[in-house]
């Protein structure tokens, strides 16, 4: 009889057990996501700023009289100057009367400090890009 109650005592905690385990696995997909819906509004977050970056140099673009002009991205080789530049992207231009976007995404190397009126190389293989920096222009004091 003792036997038995104590086998009875057993399958109870193992119950027990599996329930704590349940609610565990239960708490850790709401966790998880909880997780992923911060995540995914972090994302949105950035993306939306990123987006208000590059409209900005568009607009500075066309404050300068500049059309935004397409790179070749899979093989392009430009020279050019800097023309702004933010967190998200640097307006250059490589053409007379003409703007590009560089997005810093797709900046593999750099090989110096950037700025406004720094001349750059910039060469594009397969959507990434080598920058190199050749002077930044001096001005006027």
């Amino acid at each position: 009889m003792l036997a038995d109650e104590f086998i009875r005592e057993l399958h109870e905690i193992r119950v027990e057990v599996q329930i704590f385990a349940a609610i565990q696995s239960l708490a850790r997909l709401d966790a998880d996501r909880a997780f992923q819906s911060l995540i995914n509004r972090i994302d949105e977050g950035i993306i939306g700023a990123q987006e208000v970056n590059i409209q900005d140099l568009i607009m500075h673009a066309k404050d300068l009289e500049l059309n935004i002009e397409e790179l070749n991205t899979d093989r392009g080789r430009y020279y050019g100057a800097v023309l702004a530049l933010n967190g998200t992207a640097i307006l250059a231009s490589f053409k007379s009367k003409c703007a590009h976007i560089i997005i810093n995404s797709s900046i593999q190397n750099m090989t110096g400090p950037l700025s406004v009126g720094s001349h750059i190389n910039v060469i594009f293989k397969t959507g990434k890009c080598d920058i190199t920096i050749k002077r930044r222009t001096s001005r006027a004091r």
